[in-house]
């Protein structure tokens, strides 16, 4: 089993509430994310080890923002 596969499985909405807590616009950051959950990426800025991947991301993002906890502008 690669190291990654947890990330590439995982539900991202509660990575993606605690970026927009910390001011990242997440919706953006999804649309601008380098990682492909299989190494090293960015997002939001921010530096990651193993980034989240785009399409998990951009999930949390769309979810988050139909539950009304997160908006187009954080």
């Amino acid at each position: 089993m690669h190291l990654c596969m947890p990330l590439r499985q995982a539900d991202l909405a509660p990575l993606g509430l605690q970026l927009a807590q910390w001011g990242v616009d997440v919706p953006a950051a999804a649309a601008q994310c380098s990682g492909t959950g299989g190494g090293a990426g960015t997002v939001g800025g921010l530096r990651w080890l193993d980034a989240p991947p785009r399409p998990r991301l951009s999930a949390a993002a769309e979810l988050l923002q139909g539950l009304g906890a997160i908006d187009d502008k954080v």
